[in-house]
């Protein structure tokens, strides 16, 4: 007596496969994508640490008009 109960055993587990391998896909891209941005992220702190604009308050900086300009004294006139 044939029975079809070994094919759709068969049936649900490569459906069950076909789901979890594009979980797993799906998965790894996220991943991926959360792995590059942190890159990116830090990157970007690193670059501007190096060459951009730097946050740092009241430290010397000769294009500020509030520091006397080297060899004069201050409150001198001209």
């Amino acid at each position: 007596m044939p029975t079809t109960l070994p094919d759709q055993a068969a049936r649900t587990r490569r459906r069950h496969l076909r789901r979890h391998r594009e979980l797993v896909l799906l998965v790894a891209a996220i991943v991926y994508l959360l792995v590059l941005g942190w890159n990116l992220a830090t990157l970007e702190a690193s670059y501007n640490q190096r060459y951009g604009h730097d946050p740092r308050q009241g430290e010397y900086n000769p294009m500020e008009p509030s520091y006397p300009i080297a060899g004069r004294r201050a409150g001198a006139p001209g």
